[in-house]
């Protein structure tokens, strides 16, 4: 065999991977098996999309739920904030209780606000049915605004479950696993607090979910 030498890509995102993923890939073993670990679930999830959409199937809120959480890329978002803090969390934290469930309700308040600012796009234009919208108007019977609204309120419910958790439970972590530790979960939680606010900024910024009018 005689492979030919890659062309350099001509489009800037796949150009610019070069030099992202260094920085995006965590040295430790730690992370970077999360990391691994996580892509074949998020790819399984997003199959599970498609193949909801090429059926024509609406799934139920709690199913949904629970992929969504894979499908948004939210594993991974939860390993490089600390990496690129130089940190990371040992696994008797990831699996406790308490940082559970904020990972969780961090996962769902993300989720949720990616499907209300994508709706429109997704849904009139995509015909994609893995969105909560379309998923709790279908399972309620009630009208888009109403579906709407019952998301907003989930989201916002979920947003103020993590602002308890984080301000609660997260410091007593440090009386059971030590000061350090302790440390290390609030610069988690804080690197957590700092997506939301990026969402907000990045989606009209951008446009990626703009629907032309006219």
């Amino acid at each position: 065999m005689n492979p030919r030498p890659a062309q350099p890509p001509a489009d800037p995102p796949p150009a610019c991977l070069p030099a992202c993923l260094p920085q995006a890939t965590p040295a430790a073993p730690g992370p970077r098996h999360r990391l691994r670990d996580a892509a074949p679930h998020v790819a399984a999830a997003n199959l599970w999309e498609l193949d909801n959409t090429l059926a024509g199937r609406v799934p139920d809120p709690v199913e949904y739920l629970q992929m969504r959480r894979r499908t948004a890329g939210t594993p991974p978002s939860t390993v490089l904030p600390l990496h690129v803090r130089g940190r990371d969390l040992p696994p008797e934290l990831l699996a406790h209780p308490t940082v559970t469930a904020l990972i969780e309700a961090f996962t769902d308040n993300v989720d949720l606000r990616n499907d209300l600012y994508s709706c429109r796009k997704e849904t009139e234009l995509e015909g994609d049915l893995d969105n909560a919208v379309p998923v709790f108007r279908h399972f309620l019977r009630c009208s888009r605004q109403t579906a709407v609204d019952t998301v907003t309120d989930l989201m916002n419910a979920r947003l103020d479950r993590f602002d308890r958790i984080a301000r609660e439970d997260v410091p007593h972590l440090a009386e059971e696993f030590g000061p350090e530790a302790g440390r290390t979960v609030a610069a988690f939680t804080d690197a957590l607090k700092d997506r939301p606010a990026g969402d907000h900024a990045r989606y009209p910024r951008t446009g990626r979910y703009t629907v032309a009018t006219g």
